[in-house]
C-alpha cells in the first residue's frame, strides 16, 4: 500500500455545512469500505467503494475515489484525477499535496521507464514544497507523515528502476548489445540508485526509531506500519530487480552466488513486509517471484522443485485473498512451466505432461479473459490454443 490514506476518522458532520452533511456521512462510509478492501483485499469492497465515492462531490471524496480507481488498476483515470486536484488552486493546500503524492504513486504503479522518471520528478517537487529538501531531517519528518511517505515512495521507485536500466541509463532497447564502455556507465548509475535507496531508507529507519522512542504526534499506528512496509519493500525490490535484470545482462561472467545472495536478501525483506501486512497480495506475489527465481537458479533439482512449490503456495494465498489479482496467476503459471523445464532434464514424460497440464489449468481460472498482463496473455494464447 503506497497511497496516502488518512486513517483518523475525522470526517464528522460538524465539519461540513448542513447541505453537505449527508455527503459527509456517505464519505465516511465510503472510506470505511475502502479501508476494508485495503485491509483484506476483498474485491467486492473495492467495487462498492468506487460506487460510493464516485457519487460524491466533496473534494475529499474525489481524492479517495482516485485511490480506489488506481487500486482497480485504472491508473490513467486515477492519475488524471489526482493531477486536476493538485493543480486546483481552490482546493486546500494539504489536499493538493496529498493529490500530488498520489499522482506520483499512480505513475509509479504503471511500471514503465518514462513513468518512473515522471514519478521521481513529482516526488522531488513535493518534498521541496512541504519540507524544502529531498532528504528532510528526522525532526521535520516527525511533523510531516506526507514527506516521509514521499521519501519512501521515491525509494520504491528507485528500487524498480533497475528493471529498465538499459532504457533509462543508456537509452537502448532491451535487446541491444552493451559494450564495455557502456557497461561502466551503467554500473555508475546503478550504484547511484542503490545509494539513494540506502540514504532514504536509513533516514526513515531513524524516523521510525524516533517515533518508537518518543511521542508519535500526528503519526497513527497504521501509517507507521505502512511506512515500515514501504521501507522493507523498497529494499526487497532493489535486491530482487538487481538479481533479475542486472546480473543476468550486465556482468561479463555469470554471477550465480551473487544472484542467490540478492534473492535471499529480497526474500528476507519481503518476509518482513508479510509480517507487517499479512494480507497484502503484492507482498505475497513478490515472495512467489523470489521463490520462482530461486527455483530457476539453484543447481539441485529437488531444491529447485521445493522453491517452485513455495512459489505456488504464495500465489495461492494471494489468490485466496483477491481472486482478481492477475499477477498471482501469472507467477503460478510461470512456476509450473519452470517445473516443466526441470522435468525435461531428468524427469519423466508423465511429470512433464502433468506440470504442463497444471499450467493450463491455472490459465483456465483467470479472472479476466483475455488477461490484461501482456506476458500472461501471450502464455494463454500459446498454451490454450
Amino acid at each position: 500500500m503506497y497511497y496516502f490514506f488518512d486513517y483518523d476518522d475525522h470526517f464528522t458532520t460538524a465539519e461540513f455545512a448542513t447541505e453537505t452533511a449527508k455527503e459527509a456521512d456517505q464519505l465516511r462510509h465510503g472510506l470505511d469500505v475502502l479501508r476494508r478492501y485495503i485491509d483484506s483485499s476483498e474485491p467486492s469492497a473495492l467495487v462498492e467503494a468506487i460506487r460510493i465515492l464516485s457519487s460524491l462531490d466533496l473534494v475529499e471524496a474525489r481524492l479517495y475515489f482516485g485511490v480506489a480507481l488506481d487500486l482497480d488498476e485504472r491508473h490513467n483515470e486515477a492519475g488524471q484525477l489526482f493531477h486536476r486536484l493538485a493543480e486546483d488552486v481552490g482546493v486546500d493546500s494539504a489536499l493538493r499535496h496529498q493529490a500530488r503524492y498520489n499522482e506520483a504513486v499512480a505513475k509509479f504503479r504503471k511500471y514503465a521507464p518514462e513513468e518512473l522518471e515522471a514519478a521521481i520528478d513529482l516526488l522531488d517537487e513535493l518534498l521541496h514544497t512541504v519540507a524544502a529538501t529531498a532528504l528532510p531531517s528526522v525532526e521535520t519528518l516527525r511533523g510531516s507523515p506526507l514527506a516521509a511517505l514521499a521519501m519512501a515512495a521515491k525509494a520504491n521507485v528507485l528500487a524498480h528502476m533497475p528493471m529498465f536500466w538499459k532504457q533509462l541509463i543508456l537509452k537502448l532497447d532491451r535487446g541491444d548489445e552493451v559494450t564495455s564502455n557502456l557497461r561502466r556507465q551503467a554500473h555508475q548509475e546503478l550504484n547511484h540508485w542503490s545509494e539513494q535507496v540506502s540514504d532514504l531508507t536509513q533516514r526513515l529507519d531513524e524516523l521510525l526509531q524516533s517515533l518508537d522512542e518518543g511521542p508519535a504526534g500526528t503519526w497513527d499506528d497504521q501509517t507507521r506500519r505502512q511506512l515500515r512496509w514501504m521501507v522493507e519493500n523498497a529494499r526487497g525490490n532493489l535486491a530482487l530487480n538487481k538479481a533479475r535484470y542486472v546480473l543476468s545482462e550486465l556482468e561479463e561472467e555469470p554471477a550465480l552466488q551473487a544472484k542467490l545472495r540478492l534473492l535471499e536478501q529480497a526474500r528476507n525483506h519481503f518476509q518482513k513486509c508479510a509480517d507487517l501486512l499479512p494480507l497484502n497480495t503484492e507482498t505475497l506475489t513478490n515472495l512467489a517471484t523470489v521463490e520462482l527465481d530461486l527455483g530457476e537458479t539453484v543447481d539441485r533439482s529437488a531444491e529447485a522443485l521445493q522453491h517452485l512449490d513455495q512459489a505456488r503456495e504464495a500465489c495461492d494465498r494471494a489468490i485466496a485473498i483477491n481472486p482478481r489479482y492477475e499477477y498471482a496467476y501469472y507467477r503460478k503459471v510461470l512456476a509450473w512451466l519452470a517445473e516443466t523445464e526441470r522435468h525435461r532434464f531428468g524427469g519423466t514424460a508423465e511429470e512433464i505432461g502433468m506440470s504442463e497440464e497444471a499450467a493450463r489449468a491455472v490459465l483456465g481460472e483467470l479472472p479476466n479473459k483475455p488477461p490484461k498482463i501482456p506476458g500472461l496473455k501471450r502464455l494463454a494464447d500459446e498454451l490454450l490454443a
